[in-house]
């Protein structure tokens, strides 16, 4: 146990694929050290990306985090778990991310059918869409 102690932290020193943590994980080779590689990779890869999916959860936020209008006019309410975004004819508007959870809704209101808003998300997290948006003229993301 402390073998693979030590190698999960060199490995998180040294980064994975480090000879560090290469050759405390193998030990002295051969199949033992083959399969003390593949479980701590395996611990390794549960636990990163199960602590990213949780902390996606908790961090999500409806609707824009950081807006700001480029072109045109728009104006944010919320009530509740609903966001209102009433926008002019055309707008461009720039976000650092834009999550919609699951149970939320994001309503655009527009001045007609024909009007366009473009949304630009500038942050580097991946955008989840888990509740509903709807609109009355056009949405670009």
């Amino acid at each position: 146990m402390t073998t693979t102690r030590q190698t999960v932290a060199s490995v998180v020193a040294g980064g994975v694929g480090s000879k560090a943590s290469a050759s405390q994980a193998g030990g002295a080779g051969g199949r033992g050290g083959a399969i003390g590689r593949a479980m701590l990779l395996a611990a390794l890869a549960g636990s990163v990306f199960g602590t990213q999916r949780v902390l996606a959860q908790q961090n999500m936020i409806t609707g824009p985090v950081d807006p700001r209008v480029v072109v045109g006019n728009a104006a944010f309410a919320r009530q509740g778990n609903n966001l209102t975004i009433t926008t002019s004819r055309l707008a461009i508007i720039n976000y650092s991310s834009f999550n919609v959870g699951a149970g939320e809704y994001v309503r655009f209101v527009q001045p007609d059918a024909s009007s366009r808003v473009m949304n630009r998300i500038t942050g580097a997290e991946p955008t989840r869409i888990e509740g509903r948006i709807d609109a009355n003229g056009r949405v670009y993301w």
